[in-house]
């Protein structure tokens, strides 16, 4: 049983991660930014980029031109 809420509790973990991401990196609605200094809060030091501020400095780049950016995760499915 315990091993059965734990799974739970880590899928709810998951899925309040990538909705955290999403509304940091949204951009455009209601003149809103990217809260760029709160999304490498999401990301470990050993992240795939070689560090979670270069991550952010990725998406910095990445999304300078970019004027409206909404992310919707409606699929709970976690593979």
């Amino acid at each position: 049983m315990n091993q059965r809420i734990q799974q739970l509790e880590d899928i709810e973990a998951i899925w309040k991660i990538q909705a955290t991401y999403g509304h940091y990196v949204d951009k455009g609605w209601y003149c809103k930014e990217i809260y760029f200094k709160e999304l490498s809060s999401l990301f470990t030091e050993d992240a795939t980029w070689e560090s979670s501020n270069e991550i952010v400095e990725m998406l910095k780049e990445s999304t300078a031109t970019v004027e409206l950016g909404m992310h919707s995760f409606t699929n709970r499915l976690l593979i």
